[in-house]
């Protein structure tokens, strides 16, 4: 008589099959978890770096800003000579000067802020100072408009527009009263749609 031979699976071998299957699952879903917070820490280092240039950039400004009302302090034969009272151009606060691209572009009425080396970048922030009379202005005497570019580290700009490729270029002016070589006023604001972006 033949017996039929059926082959004995033990227990064990049987869970140690379920057991690899459930740790290789385990090691897939662990790979993704992995893979989702690398890209989490990529965009958070993304993020980072443009606050950092957005704030570099509003330092650069700051600083053109600073430079340009200090040398609006100074008598007028020791300023740099765009800046010196004869130079300065006249607008009014319908149709300001520095709302013009082509002002910006062509580079003639701009200066270039001097900054100590540890501020240096590798672009200089610029400023443009306009002169207006205002209604109603006490003693006839003429407001400041500055107006200061920075830009940050890695700006890069179109050689023909002057409009920014990479980077940031960030716009800041201030509106100051001058009164017997001291500032009796100033307002501040950002600028969020300059004439070149």
């Amino acid at each position: 008589m033949r017996r039929d031979y059926k082959p004995v699976v033990r227990a064990e071998q049987s869970e140690q099959g379920v057991s690899l299957v459930i740790v290789l699952i385990l090691l897939g879903a662990m790979a993704l978890g992995s893979v989702a917070a690398l890209r989490n820490t990529a965009g958070s280092l993304q993020l980072g770096r443009a606050w950092l240039m957005q704030t570099l950039a509003w330092e650069q400004a700051h600083a053109g800003l600073r430079h340009c009302e200090g040398q609006l302090l100074l008598p007028s034969a020791l300023r740099d000579p765009r800046l010196a009272d004869p130079a300065l151009l006249w607008s009014s606060p319908e149709q300001p000067i520095w709302n013009t691209s082509a002002v910006w572009q062509s580079g003639a009425q701009t200066v270039a802020a001097v900054l100590p080396a540890s501020m240096a970048t590798s672009r200089s922030p610029i400023c443009l100072v306009e002169k207006q009379i205002l209604k109603n202005q006490p003693d006839g005497l003429p407001i400041h408009v500055i107006t200061a570019r920075g830009f940050s580290p890695d700006h890069r700009a179109d050689a023909s527009t002057g409009a920014t490729t990479a980077g940031v270029a960030l716009w800041l002016q201030s509106t100051v009263l001058i009164e017997e070589a001291q500032v009796r006023a100033r307002s501040f604001k950002r600028i969020l749609n300059p004439p070149l972006r």
